[in-house]
């Protein structure tokens, strides 16, 4: 965009200030493209209108003539700006109205060569006016001019993890030149996953000190990062290092393919401050790729699994121990399990304990957690009920798991706990025997009974029970510590589905970027902020890249998912409308436009099925 603010300082030169004048100029972008990689064309149309004009110029949008190995796109366009320009000589008043308009095309070469564009014509009102393009050659290599000083690097701390053992990547971008900054072009990494990829869990991003000064801003999807900026002098040349740092956690073995990571940027070879801010001189577009980074994760090893292994991996501590052994006959021990020391330990489930305790009913209460980060922990309860008021100690429990770390297998046990129940079944109204002398539970409650005309007052009397009671009693609570079992396996099982997230929180990230786009109303960049509203919105919900939503395909899109023809035709004009106005072209009444993505919005919500 560096030429751009040259070609209109041109465009203000004086025009005719009778009649209608039209000058046109149009030029690439950057001399030099890399096969494959998109650069701009750029038309820049001047009229100048008599002072009692009363309508603007009819500038019909260029279009350029083919070129062969080209492929060119109209991205937008239209009247940017307007303003008068008035002169007294001798008491008589002349001058103009100037009009600026502005035009961008997409230009991609599918091979390395020399183009050039052919001079073309552009229509304003019903007169067409020839135009030779200034910069009209465009020379395309293999390999961008920057990717001499330039390269990228994605380093894992270990390829071969076990499952639940964390990997820490680090994405090293590094430049022997200056790496260019500013608000039109900046570094941009393209991660083949967003948040995190399947089969991962990502811990969350790691803070920037942000009174640090060496930053510098990075695109990354459809975020800006500001990533730290370091200068290695002991390199000759010094180099220049931007890091990025992630910690995935693998939740399955198996070999993954993490892919490679893109990085365009442009370097230049110098720079300097002026009163516009910071001018970069000698600048050359750069585009690599990083090796894919494979990882091979594993399994506890089959050999030397102890008694008691419960498929638990992970870097953390376990601690077993009983409640007290003396108890009624009818009633429980407690057991405890907790595991902490790692955030891993949310991955771990409650195990199965029914096969450890034969003579015994085991009833697991809901888990419990606590802390965060390294102080993190969580607790598995039972309470084992013996089924035998004979019963004089409860077995050693063992809990084993494989430690990543130190790649060895750890037991926690509690030991033998001896029991001193006192009381006999018989007398308990937790147990009945049956008529072959075995005993069994009967009905909690069973034998109690509210005395008519005594309220308040619970004695047993009988062995019949009111079935209200018997509900509030039994099957309430029963039925509460079901769904909070199922639910929280469910909120496990989807933690990290990533695409479930985003479709979840579509509806609160539109939102915020609808608020965006509101506090720019009247401003430049709220056409531009709405349009990523409404395709970031339609990316979340059918779980795309936030860069692959345009609208040149929304309305396939969208009647891929599942809807109506006439809300995704209307959608796809909309958003089109948007990215028009958002390069200049007519923009309508911006309110108007903010209710209409409102609506549009909870009308996709309800619609779409990804």
């Amino acid at each position: 965009m560096r030429f751009l603010g040259a070609l209109l300082a041109l465009l203000v030169l004086p025009l005719l200030a009778a009649g209608q004048a039209v000058e046109v100029q149009a030029s690439f972008v950057d001399e030099s493209a890399v096969v494959g990689e998109p650069t701009s064309f750029v038309v820049a149309v001047a009229v100048a209108m008599p002072l009692d004009a009363r309508e603007e110029p009819k500038i019909v949008t260029p279009q350029l003539p083919a070129v062969a190995g080209l492929e060119i796109e109209y991205l937008g366009g239209g009247i940017e700006s307007s303003g008068q320009r008035v002169s007294i000589v001798n008491g008589r008043r002349s001058g103009s109205i100037d009009y600026r308009a502005r035009y961008e095309y997409r230009v991609v070469a599918a091979a390395e060569g020399r183009y050039r564009m052919p001079p073309f014509t552009v229509t304003v009102g019903d007169r067409n006016f020839d135009c030779q393009p200034q910069r009209a050659v465009l020379e395309v290599g293999k390999v961008a001019p920057g990717n001499r000083w330039v390269g990228l690097a994605v380093v894992a701390d270990r390829l071969d993890p076990y499952v639940n053992q964390p990997v820490r990547l680090r994405w090293v971008l590094s430049s022997e030149r200056l790496v260019v900054d500013t608000r039109e072009s900046m570094p941009r990494l393209e991660v083949p996953w967003a948040g995190s990829p399947p089969g991962f869990l990502a811990e969350p991003d790691e803070p920037l000190d942000r009174n640090d000064p060496q930053f510098t801003n990075v695109r990354l999807g459809d975020q800006v990062r500001r990533l730290p900026r370091v200068i290695r002098d002991d390199r000759k040349p010094p180099i220049l290092e931007l890091t990025l740092a992630k910690t995935l956690i693998p939740l399955a073995p198996g070999r993954i393919d993490l892919g490679g990571t893109r990085a365009s940027l442009e370097v230049a070879e110098n720079a300097r401050r002026s009163f516009f801010g910071i001018e970069y001189e000698g600048r050359k577009k750069a585009f690599v790729t990083s090796e894919p980074i494979v990882l091979e994760v594993r399994d506890a090893p089959l050999a030397g699994r102890p008694e008691g292994y419960r498929d638990a991996i992970g870097d953390f501590e376990v601690r077993v121990a009983y409640g007290s052994g003396k108890i009624r006959a009818g009633d429980g021990v407690t057991l405890n399990l907790t595991l902490s020391g790692s955030p891993v330990v949310d991955l771990i489930e409650a195990p199965d304990i029914g096969a450890d305790f034969p003579n015994c009913r085991t009833l697991p209460s809901p888990k419990e957690s606590s802390g965060e980060g390294a102080n993190r922990s969580v607790t598995f309860s039972w309470l084992i009920r013996p089924l035998d008021d004979g019963q004089r100690e409860l077995p050693d429990f063992r809990y084993a798991w494989f430690r990543p770390a130190t790649e060895t297998f750890s037991v926690a046990s509690t030991g033998a706990l001896p029991l001193e129940i006192s009381g006999t079944f018989e007398e308990s109204d937790v147990f009945s025997a049956d008529g072959g002398g075995r005993l069994a539970f009967k009905p909690i409650g069973e034998g109690l009974r509210l005395p008519v005309g005594e309220p308040g007052d619970m004695r047993p009397l009988d062995r019949r029970i009111p079935a209200a009671w018997f509900l509030v009693v039994i099957l309430v609570p029963m039925a509460s510590l079901l769904i909070s079992s199922v639910l929280l396996r469910r909120r496990r099982a989807l933690s990290g589905d990533l695409e479930l997230q985003r479709r979840r929180k579509a509806s609160k990230q539109a939102q915020a970027r609808l608020d965006e786009a509101r506090a720019l109303l009247g401003q430049k960049g709220f056409h531009g902020r709405l349009s990523r509203c409404l395709a970031g919105f339609v990316a979340d919900k059918l779980g795309l890249p936030p860069a692959s939503v345009s609208a040149a395909n929304l309305r396939g899109l969208l009647e891929r998912g599942r809807c109506s023809g006439e809300l995704a035709t209307t959608s796809a004009a909309f958003l089109d409308e948007l990215d028009r106005a958002a390069f200049g072209g007519e923009a309508g009444d911006e309110r108007s436009s903010l209710d209409r993505a409102e609506e549009l919005l909870a009308r996709l919500d309800r619609e779409i099925r990804a």
